[in-house]
């Protein structure tokens, strides 16, 4: 049973959101770019972001799913989850994603 659980599990170049998350994937190049771009992980472990996900559709775009776990109380931290967002389909879609200081 372990094994299922740990199958297609990647990590990231950063031991703080490894120790934090779970990664799992079958498009590994695709994803180890966001993994390995420190900003977003950061920016995930900041925000708290109890999810991330997607998948592609028949036409070849990709859904990305993000669940945030709690209240989004002011303009500033929907601001960061939005620029988050932004980051991740700019990597998902192999452009360099801005960096945001939020």
């Amino acid at each position: 049973m372990l094994f299922k659980f740990s199958r297609n599990k990647i990590s990231s170049n950063n031991g703080e959101f490894d120790k934090n998350y779970i990664s799992k994937t079958v498009d590994n190049y695709k994803i180890k770019s966001v993994l390995n771009n420190r900003n977003i992980t950061e920016l995930i472990l900041r925000q708290n972001i109890t999810f991330i996900g997607g998948e592609q559709d028949k036409q070849g775009n990709f859904n990305l799913s993000l669940n945030i776990h709690r209240n989004v109380n002011c303009i500033e931290q929907l601001e960061t989850i939005y620029n988050l967002a932004k980051m991740l389909i700019d990597s998902l879609n192999g452009r360099k994603p801005e960096v945001n200081k939020n």
